[in-house]
Formats: structure tokens, C-alpha cells, sequence
């Protein structure tokens, strides 16, 4: 959780959405610590109206 807490993943040529999708890449691993990580990454940086109901139905649709 430290390591997410000291990212700085915005850059001029970056946009939060760009960000966005990449996680849900990480979303799809079978690795559990690549999951954990985008998930932190979620925590972190994207609960906001814009992206809260996306990451809620993407938690469902992931559940065993």
C-alpha cells in the first residue's frame, strides 16, 4: 500500500481515465498481488462519482 500511496501515475500526456483502464488490466490477472495492487490503485486514486460505478460492477463481476 505504501508503494501506491508514493506513485505519481499523472503525467502531462497521461489521463486518469488512461490510468483507469490500464488497472482494470491489472484487474484480470490471475497473479493475486497484481489484483491487490489495482485494487489499492482504485482505493487510492479513483473512488469518485465518475468511476465508483464501474469499479463496483467490475468487484461483482470478479467475485468467485
Amino acid at each position: 500500500d505504501a508503494t501506491v500511496a508514493n506513485l505519481k501515475v499523472y503525467k502531462k500526456n497521461i489521463t486518469k481515465d488512461k490510468v483507469f483502464n490500464e488497472i482494470k488490466n491489472y484487474l484480470n490477472s490471475d497473479n493475486p498481488w497484481i489484483n491487490r495492487f489495482g485494487y489499492v490503485m482504485l482505493l487510492e486514486y479513483f473512488i469518485e462519482e465518475k468511476y465508483i460505478e464501474e469499479i463496483f460492477q467490475f468487484a461483482i463481476s470478479t467475485l468467485p
